[in-house]
């Protein structure tokens, strides 16, 4: 972890909903050697994913939560009960990844904007045009809401953390 004198700010990280096995070693360098406070805020993978959630101890701030999986219809909404947690925890900035089906994000992405906290987006620098569901059958209408609510929330985002330049 930084040291007090160090710190830039706090920042909430809400990224993926979850923490990949490839992404532990990136918290790990971010708590070694960044100039902010970070937490982490991971739950178990969605279940359709396949994936498994990391095993701890983990070396790098970060707190567990209770993801909620809620269907409608075909498509699967994932909701992390941080909300209120994060926009009354002093933070500086809350980082979000640029799926919809992570309805926390969505909430936070326009709530934290109203308290003056900033939002920044992780992601590739654009997303797949898949509307609500990870199936390549979605409606046109579906794929329109989508992208409109996407490109929506990237211009409201005070900054975006991209993998490459392109």
């Amino acid at each position: 972890m930084a040291r007090s004198s160090d710190v830039a700010g706090k920042v909430a990280v809400l990224n993926q909903g979850y923490i990949p096995h490839y992404r532990v070693r990136f918290f790990e360098l971010l708590a070694e050697h960044g100039n902010a406070d970070y937490v982490v805020f991971h739950g178990a993978p969605p279940s359709w994913t396949g994936v498994q959630a990391v095993d701890g101890p983990l070396a790098f701030p970060q707190q567990w939560v209770r993801n909620r999986e809620i269907h409608i219809g075909p498509w699967t909404a994932v909701h992390q009960p941080v909300v209120r947690q994060i926009l009354s925890g002093g933070y500086d900035a809350v980082v979000l990844g640029h799926e919809l089906k992570f309805i926390s994000s969505l909430l936070l992405a326009i709530l934290a904007k109203v308290r003056g906290i900033a939002v920044i987006y992780w992601g590739f620098g654009y997303y797949p045009k898949r509307g609500f569901s990870h199936h390549t059958d979605t409606h046109r209408f579906a794929l329109a809401v989508a992208s409109r609510v996407k490109d929506a929330l990237a211009r409201l985002a005070d900054g975006y953390l991209a993998y490459t330049r392109t």
